[in-house]
């Protein structure tokens, strides 16, 4: 009754075994499931081997058996250590040495253990039939050189288990109970070498394999998922942005102290989803958006970055990065507030403006066509007098929809795209009043800049116009590493403060001054600067700083 009590143990192990790596394919992500599936299955073979020890078969085929068990186990210390790596977060089984030296050293025992029958340092065969038939063979030195190396082996790897058990923040009983139980199994081994006549010399390891394996797909389940931890090395607590790692299932693994202090339940919640956790916080994620919290009763504001979390070429998962951006954020919307309100107060105005100067236009040009047919009696009012009053009402309508916009195209660039200098030149010029004005670009290979296409384009048609209004008919352009050059035989400004030129409220020239004042608007949300050359025989004006960029890259 022993002997089959102990064969079906044995065969329960292996069946075990196979359960727990066909679960753990379907749980875990890659770089746990292949070592940790490997090493089940293989164990699943050892306990195998070990039935054919115990029944009533011949001695050939159970030196076989013990032959396959001692070439299986020495196997499954090695992918042993490379679960724990895995599972630990640590590079070691991604080294090419390591793997290297592991093959070697594997392939050394296993000639060792073939060559047993030339050398007999390794076992002798035998069959006992105390306390029942068994195969007990005699082991030499270099068995137990041999098993001391495995057992150090394996005992490294729970090391490595136990410390990233001790460094998680979740509850770690279940999965240190089961690391527990996987080394005690060697217990009765080291027995059976003592007291040969009363306990069977068998590998015992397989059933501590298999209530590990077992174990942490059933009732450790989550805690095994959730103490894993292998980006904690990755995330060390002192940095200020909260982190959050979150595995291939979409469940939280671990976080920093700074998540912790933000977040007081993600304690209890590891190895729980973060959409159910946090559930604002992953509609943030999806949506690209900021992340608003409500913190001691005000109100912060968070980007939110994702971040593929990879070991070797294995992707376990990803860390949920969020800054804190209060400060910019209320900065930002307080900016925009009082653009919305200069916007609308300017808007009102020159609503306000456009009304009366409107009707007052009208009766000018009234009271002109009348004056043009007929001359009143005491020869106060002509039309020569009134036309420069209708020409002040269309200036000030043109003023008006100068600052309008200007308003709209100086607010700063968010966004800027590679567009073909020729184009935004050509559009510019199609768009402006340039009479009969000819345009003359440089013969250079063709050149983009990355800029915002409509504000660039308004740039060079104000320049055009102050070219044309100047008396231009044509108009050049060349350039320099960094700076474009418009130029034309235009009356060339005369004035003794060039940097007065681009000044709003300067008086320069009534019909340019402030074309001029708003194209130094539109250079600088550019990150462009913009000058005259007053002291040449023709005008010209140029914008520095600017990055060219080969037309193919656009």
């Amino acid at each position: 009754m022993l002997q089959l009590a102990i064969a079906g143990l044995f065969l329960v192990a292996a069946g075990g075994c196979l359960w727990a790596a066909w679960r753990v394919l379907i749980l875990y992500e890659p770089d746990i499931h292949r070592p940790l599936s490997v090493f089940l299955g293989l164990t699943a073979v050892w306990a195998v081997s070990n039935l054919f020890l115990l029944l009533p078969v011949p001695v050939t085929v159970m030196r076989v058996s013990y032959t396959l068990g001692l070439f299986v186990g020495i196997t499954t210390v090695v992918v042993w250590l490379w679960f724990c790596s895995a599972y630990a977060g640590t590079p070691y089984h991604h080294s090419r040495p390591l793997q290297l030296l592991s093959i070697g050293g594997v392939g050394t025992i296993i000639a060792l253990k073939l060559t047993n029958p030339l050398h007999g340092l390794y076992f002798r065969p035998r069959v006992v039939s105390t306390p029942f038939r068994h195969f007990a063979p005699e082991v030499g030195v270099l068995y137990w050189v041999v098993a001391g190396l495995a057992y150090v082996g394996a005992a490294i790897g729970m090391y490595v288990l136990f410390d990233t058990y001790y460094s998680s923040n979740s509850n770690t009983s279940k999965v240190v109970m089961l690391t527990v139980l996987i080394g005690l199994p060697v217990a009765p081994k080291l027995l059976a070498g003592i007291w040969l006549e009363s306990l069977v010399l068998i590998f015992y390891e397989p059933l501590g394999a298999a209530i590990f394996g077992v174990g942490i797909v059933t009732v450790a389940r989550d805690s095994f998922l959730s103490v894993r931890a292998p980006a904690r090395r990755q995330l060390p607590d002192q940095l200020s942005e909260v982190i959050i790692v979150v595995n291939n299932h979409g469940r939280i693994a671990d976080y920093n102290d700074s998540a912790e202090r933000l977040f007081n339940n993600l304690k209890e919640s590891l190895g729980d989803p973060l959409e159910e956790t946090i559930p604002a916080l992953a509609r943030s994620e999806r949506t690209n958006s900021l992340f608003e919290l409500q913190q001691n009763g005000c109100l912060r504001y968070y980007t939110v970055r994702e971040l593929e979390i990879q070991l070797g070429p294995d992707a376990i998962g990803r860390a949920v990065v969020l800054s804190d951006v209060t400060e910019l954020e209320t900065r930002r919307r307080r900016l925009k507030q009082q653009t919305e309100h200069l916007e609308g107060v300017t808007k009102e105005i020159a609503h306000q403006l456009r009304n009366p100067l409107t009707i007052l236009k009208g009766e000018l040009e009234l009271l002109r066509d009348d004056s043009d047919s007929e001359v009143s009696a005491d020869n106060q009012v002509s039309g020569g007098s009134i036309s420069p009053a209708i020409e002040a009402t269309e200036r000030i309508e043109q003023i008006a929809d100068d600052l309008l916009s200007l308003i709209n195209h100086g607010r700063p660039i968010t966004e800027t795209e590679p567009v073909s200098l020729s184009a935004l030149l050509r559009r510019g010029f199609d768009h402006s009043e340039n009479g009969h004005m000819e345009l003359q670009t440089p013969d250079k290979e063709p050149v983009a800049i990355a800029t915002e296409r409509t504000r660039c384009s308004e740039l060079f048609r104000l320049l055009f116009e102050v070219h044309r209004k100047r008396g231009a008919t044509t108009v050049n352009i060349s350039r320099t590493d960094d700076q474009l050059e418009i130029s034309s035989e235009g009356n060339p400004f005369d004035i003794d403060t060039p940097g007065e030129l681009f000044e709003y409220g300067v008086e320069t020239d009534e019909d340019v001054r402030m074309l001029l004042a708003h194209t130094r608007t539109l250079a600088r949300i550019h990150g462009w600067s913009i000058h005259a050359d007053v002291a040449s025989d023709t005008l010209s004006i140029a914008i520095d700083d600017i990055i060219f960029l080969a037309e193919e890259k656009t």
